[in-house]
């Protein structure tokens, strides 16, 4: 990944260019630590993107305000009034105190119990929280991997195994020798519809290896509204970065 410098007026910071082969467009995103990052064609010229980002620059100003106010930029210390997103839904960490610990979802609120010694446990609260996060990954994956399947179970009559991994640039991926589907752990601060949305992109590639008419032809078909779910997954971006 590429690191540059914009200056526009008192504006000064960095920013950072990922090449990918096969993009047409660049797109620009502010992540959860508030960096830039332009995504680009692995031939666009430095001048170019750096113009890009400068004819943005309003914007990107307009996104880290954004992130203030939700409170994404600040370091996470896991107390009451934080704000977290699982599954497309923002909920408000609640922290008690209790002989057993546990994180649960209860309303509107993500509720952390710990041990009254470990209240103000920073690194215990944590690993609590990042437990949460991984065991309702796999157990939201797997539901919605399963419901996917079955839905077309015609077309996919096989197992197919299902691996979570944390990753910068992709959503998923298909290992079609091994008929296995790997799908992007951030997916799990994302809207359901969005993440059918990835098994079902990946699932076509076992029919389709190529981004080209036919397999987009063939998600609608198998998804219909997919072209909406797919920019609404581009335009949203990872603000949580505490994982």
């Amino acid at each position: 990944m590429e690191q540059h410098v914009v200056i526009a007026g008192e504006y000064k910071d960095f920013y950072y260019v990922i090449r990918r082969k096969g993009m047409k467009n660049m797109r620009m995103r502010v992540n959860g630590k508030g960096e830039v990052i332009v995504s680009c064609s692995l031939r666009i010229s430095l001048e170019r993107i750096h113009a890009f980002v400068v004819k943005n620059i309003d914007w990107v100003i307009s996104e880290r305000e954004k992130l203030k106010k939700e409170g994404v930029l600040e370091e996470r210390k896991f107390v009451t009034g934080e704000k977290y997103l699982y599954a497309g839904t923002d909920y408000m960490l609640v922290v008690l105190t209790g002989e057993k610990e546990r994180v649960n979802i209860n309303g509107n609120y993500l509720v952390l119990t710990v041990k009254a010694k470990d209240e103000n446990n920073y690194e215990r609260k944590r690993r609590l929280i990042d437990k949460w996060y991984k065991d309702s990954a796999a157990q939201l994956f797997a539901q919605r991997f399963e419901a996917c399947v079955d839905k077309h179970r015609d077309l996919f009559p096989d197992k197919y195994p299902l691996v979570i991994k944390t990753m910068k640039s992709r959503w998923g991926y298909c290992m079609i020798s091994k008929k296995t589907i790997a799908l992007n752990f951030k997916l799990v601060y994302t809207d359901v519809k969005c993440l059918d949305y990835v098994i079902m992109h990946e699932l076509c590639h076992l029919y389709y290896k190529n981004h080209d008419k036919a397999f987009y032809a063939f998600l609608e078909e198998l998804l219909p509204g997919s072209k909406v779910l797919r920019k609404q997954l581009t335009s949203f971006y990872i603000r949580y970065s505490h994982i």
